[in-house]
């Protein structure tokens, strides 16, 4: 049966986009379904029979997590058959780099100060502080920002930056 107009060669490049799309929708689904199923509890289980602190173990976790998700995308890509778009890309990526990085300075900020609040030994989940005029107890530290419970029973997040750029009383 003829299409008069329809190009078998469009229909069979998307044809083979699609398959390659769905391969790699497939395999990344099942990479980062391990990691999260595997990776990041097996983590977790490994840092509390060590003595890690819960902040740094809590930061361990995130990046292990992270590291699932790239690791789906880059062999996701690669077993579909991106290859070439992912070398070709990496100029492209340099500018979104740019772009995003001047985009999102206190962002990256946050996570700059994230790094080292959660390095830092004198300030750790569960201890109580004081800056700026506010008080509170430490509950969890991400790399963006800290989160506060007050002695009211409020919870406060605070961006990382502002506790590095202050005076804290620990």
């Amino acid at each position: 049966m003829q299409f008069p107009g329809l190009d078998i060669d469009i229909v069979s490049t998307y044809g083979q986009l699609a398959t390659d799309g769905a391969q790699f929708l497939a395999v990344a689904a099942l990479l980062y379904a391990v990691g999260r199923l595997i990776a990041v509890p097996v983590a977790r289980w490994l840092l509390s029979r060590t003595e890690t602190n819960k902040t740094v173990a809590s930061a361990l976790t995130s990046a292990v997590h992270l590291l699932a998700v790239v690791f789906a995308v880059v062999i996701g890509a690669s077993v579909a058959g991106f290859r070439g778009a992912l070398a070709g890309s990496t100029l492209l990526a340099a500018g979104i780099t740019l772009a995003v990085g001047l985009a999102a300075q206190d962002v990256l900020g946050n996570f700059v100060a994230g790094a080292f609040i959660v390095t830092d030994p004198d300030l750790n989940v569960g201890d109580v502080i004081a800056w700026n005029g506010m008080q509170g107890t430490v509950v969890d530290i991400d790399l963006r920002v800290t989160r506060i419970r007050t002695p009211d029973n409020e919870r406060i997040i605070v961006p990382n930056t502002e506790l590095a750029t202050s005076a804290v009383t620990n």
